[in-house]
């Protein structure tokens, strides 16, 4: 049985940036978490003094998470871009070359040389620049996934606090729940996107 094709890579990006759109909108969302849990937490005083610590990594938890998933955002957007442009070259040179081939005897076919060294060239650094960021693209949504990791830890601490926060538990533990909920869907999307592109590493997938 043959293997469906794999989408081309600029397929992918795309689809990696609409991975990181809901990264950033659950990480939103997790900023008006910590927001509210400060609330609540101000409200509850020495209740929920050490939930209102823990507010403190949530805010810092969403705001990385934000800033990671734009840069992620902006070189899967250039990854995008580049193999659109690398997919052009890649045409100009296969049609020139079938004319190299095809007319290998005609008088004019010295002239197509220099056109084909000149796409040539321009296709060979497009190649190494469009590697080099999608194996950037690959390390940053490493360096994400590794970053979430602090959110299982921050959720179960938040559990903790809000089992210990009297009258305001059932809001803290409704907060803490929103934490590891938000924070789970967060994960999803970067693995998702982590997927996407590990179906295109090999480098001989577009040579």
């Amino acid at each position: 049985m043959s293997q469906a094709p794999r989408p081309q890579i600029f397929v992918v990006a795309a689809q990696v940036a609409a991975e990181l759109h809901f990264v950033m909108k659950q990480a939103r969302s997790l900023s008006l978490t910590a927001k509210n849990a400060r609330v609540i937490a101000v409200r509850a005083g020495h209740q929920a003094s050490g939930f209102n610590a823990i507010t403190d990594f949530i805010e810092t938890l969403s705001t990385t998470t934000i800033s990671q998933a734009q840069a992620i955002n902006q070189i899967a957007i250039r990854v995008s871009k580049l193999a659109v442009d690398y997919q052009r070259r890649k045409g100009v040179i296969t049609r020139l070359q079938r004319v190299q081939k095809v007319a290998s005897d005609a008088e004019f076919i010295a002239s197509t040389q220099a056109p084909f060294t000149a796409v040539n060239a321009t296709y060979q650094a497009l190649r190494e620049r469009f590697y080099k960021d999608l194996q950037q693209l690959q390390e940053v949504i490493v360096e994400a996934q590794l970053h979430m990791r602090s959110a299982k830890v921050i959720a179960t601490s938040s559990k903790v606090e809000a089992n210990q926060a009297g009258e305001f538990e059932a809001a803290l533990m409704v907060i803490a729940e929103n934490i590891e909920t938000i924070s789970e869907t967060i994960k999803d999307h970067l693995q998702r996107a982590k997927t996407l592109l590990d179906l295109h590493t090999d480098i001989g997938h577009l040579a």
